[in-house]
């Protein structure tokens, strides 16, 4: 059996228009320099071709009630609300038509991220995040793992984000550019994906803090919430 993986997607274009909008109105020396500045009025066409991931680091993870620990470089620390799938079939190259029966359910995620780091880190000579996603507690996971049978259209979840009681952002599932039965596809293309391997469906739009430039500060309580997955609450501390 192979090593089990945590795979991150981005699939949500309305996510990419809004973050990189913000980016330009407050941070555009940044963005000058990731040569991006084509995706401030939509995505570019690669991201409609084919789901876009990167591997993410699984002893960073943590519980429904952790702490959401920031990092030295953390100064603009941010949630990413997001829908995650646990694999609980082996198989590969699978058909988008068969992609549900490897699905053993589902759990709120929490990508946690270092936004200044990020901006160091993605551009044309970056191979991906690395510090900016990769800390301790930084993927945060739970509250319970909802089996497949208990979610009739995880396509059409709604969700939300608070912080200290406050509703920041509120999307749904709906709005995915890709399907959760593409992203098995593309991911399985050629290798085997095992039972326990966690795929994550990206940051739903209006569910991070970029988006509206508002980001964490220590004392902060974050809970996210997916109808009919759960919802877990984490106290930002200082690290």
């Amino acid at each position: 059996m192979g090593s089990v993986q945590l795979r991150s997607f981005s699939v949500y274009a309305l996510h990419l228009e809004r973050s990189f909008r913000a980016v330009a109105k407050h941070h555009w020396s940044k963005l000058k320099s990731l040569l991006f500045k084509v995706a401030i009025k939509i995505p570019p066409k690669q991201f409609f071709e084919r789901p876009v991931y990167y591997k993410g680091t699984v002893t960073n993870i943590a519980g429904p009630h952790d702490d959401i620990i920031r990092p030295p470089y953390g100064e603009k620390l941010d949630y990413e609300l997001e829908l995650a799938v646990i694999i609980g079939k082996k198989g590969k190259s699978i058909a988008p038509t068969d992609a549900e029966e490897h699905v053993f359910g589902y759990l709120v995620y929490n990508d946690v991220s270092a936004r200044e780091q990020l901006f160091e880190e993605v551009g044309p000579m970056s191979a991906g995040p690395a510090k900016g996603k990769d800390f301790d507690n930084s993927n945060i996971i739970g509250p319970w793992l909802v089996t497949r049978d208990e979610v009739p259209d995880p396509m059409n979840l709604k969700a939300r984000v608070r912080v200290n009681g406050e509703v920041r952002g509120e999307s749904s599932t709906s709005m995915m550019s890709h399907s959760i039965a593409e992203i098995i596809a593309y991911t399985s293309t050629g290798e085997t994906l095992y039972p326990g391997e966690m795929i994550a469906t990206g940051a739903m739009p209006y569910c991070c803090g970029i988006e509206d430039w508002k980001f964490l500060n220590d004392g902060d309580e974050v809970r996210l919430e997916i109808d009919g997955i759960g919802q877990m609450t984490n106290r930002v501390v200082p690290g």
